[in-house]
């Protein structure tokens, strides 16, 4: 593909989202300093214009022209024209860090970040609502729903929670790990997957009743992808891309 950072990108990336649009795969980056990237093949990119000068973490879209984008300072980006235009969303706060969005439809969507911090929607992101969660501390670092009731989150020093009620409540499942946790995916209502630091991987088959745990490396894993004929990737620091079920 085309190399667009060494020579011309002076900031760091720290999440990229693809959907597949026609016969291309559509897709954004986002990172440091406000940067959005927008391609329509994987290998030339255009940057886009964000208005913020903020760190942005995550980005999430559900077609090949709806999409969000969040980040330091309570930011949330909302785009209906594939990023030809963003916009801000009023989030909670201005004071907090968000990591990671998801979204099921152009309603219903979840993300999350510090001190425990999950907000929803149910129509698009022109309101968030805070909801309840049994931690405060940690950070929370991805969030991902299978259908609009059975969702999970993951974040630091092992945590994992569940809800099966569109995010009303919450509750803790047990990981058996103290490892950071970045990312998490599910194809089902009961096969899914976890990724963290030190190259732990943890799987499940039950819905996340129990966790089995791995080690590929010791590099830190900090996204993850699912298909539904089983098979997953993780990917990481270091250049590394574990793969499963292939």
């Amino acid at each position: 593909g085309t190399r667009f950072g060494a020579d011309k990108l002076k900031t760091a990336l720290r999440a990229v989202h693809f959907i597949k649009s026609g016969d291309n795969y559509t897709g954004w980056a986002v990172g440091e300093k406000g940067i959005i990237l927008y391609s329509v093949d994987g290998n030339q990119w255009t940057e886009q214009v964000s208005f913020v000068d903020v760190t942005l973490n995550g980005v999430y879209f559900i077609d090949a022209m709806r999409g969000w984008v969040v980040g330091r300072n309570g930011t949330i980006l909302y785009t209906n024209n594939a990023g030809a235009r963003w916009s801000k969303q009023t989030s909670f706060s201005d004071k907090i860090l968000l990591n990671n969005a998801f979204f099921l439809d152009s309603n219903r969507g979840w993300i999350v970040g510090q001190g425990g911090i999950i907000l929803s929607t149910t129509d698009g992101g022109k309101n968030w609502n805070i909801q309840m969660t049994p931690t405060k501390k940690e950070f929370l670092q991805d969030v991902y729903f299978i259908n609009s009731s059975k969702g999970w989150i993951v974040g630091t020093e092992g945590l994992i929670m569940h809800t099966n009620n569109g995010g009303q409540s919450w509750v803790v499942q047990v990981s058996k790990t103290l490892y950071n946790l970045f990312g998490v995916r599910f194809i089902n209502e009961n096969e899914g997957w976890v990724v963290g630091e030190s190259g732990v991987i943890l799987r499940t088959s039950d819905g996340g009743k129990n966790w089995s745990q791995t080690q590929v490396g010791n590099q830190n894993f900090l996204g993850i992808s699912a298909i539904s004929a089983g098979s997953a990737w993780a990917v990481g620091s270091k250049g590394a891309i574990a793969s499963y079920g292939l």
